[in-house]
């Protein structure tokens, strides 16, 4: 509990630092999500893997948290989920975010069939969760290798 608090301390530290950068582009860069304080999305740095949707739900942190999953649409409503049930089309595994702000038609690796859409690998999002719901402000869909969760 104590290691998540300063994790989720960190982060929010780091992604308060980028605040106010206007760049809300999509970035499709997999180096994203591996640990290193160099790269930056939407002009926060970025470090480690990000939280899970359950670290995220369970943070007592406020303001922009790096969360990290598998993102699910079905009729236009976005979650981001800490892993897949294997059927096909695959299904979003709980915990889960609601994910609000997001142009999914900007998430590269998005496959698309009988009205759902998902990531076949993890995104990154950067965003304030609250109440179980991720309000990404700042996008960086970080596209990601499987998790090893």
């Amino acid at each position: 509990m104590r290691r998540r608090r300063l994790l989720a301390s960190i982060v929010l530290a780091v992604a308060l630092g980028g605040c106010g950068s206007g760049d809300d582009s999509v970035i499709a860069d997999s180096s994203l999500t591996t640990a290193g304080a160099d790269r930056t999305a939407g002009g926060a740095p970025v470090l480690g893997d990000g939280l899970t949707a359950e670290e995220a739900i369970d943070s007592d942190a406020e303001g922009l948290l790096l969360v990290t999953g598998y993102l699910f649409v079905k009729d236009g409503n976005a979650k981001l989920c800490d892993g897949v049930l294997d059927s096909y089309p695959p299904q979003c595994s709980e915990p889960s975010l609601v994910v609000e702000g997001l142009d999914i038609d900007e998430v590269d690796g998005l496959r698309r069939e009988g009205g759902m859409a998902w990531t076949d690998d993890t995104v990154s999002l950067l965003g304030e969760v609250v109440d179980g719901i991720i309000r990404v402000t700042s996008t960086s869909a970080a596209r990601g290798g499987s998790p090893s969760r």
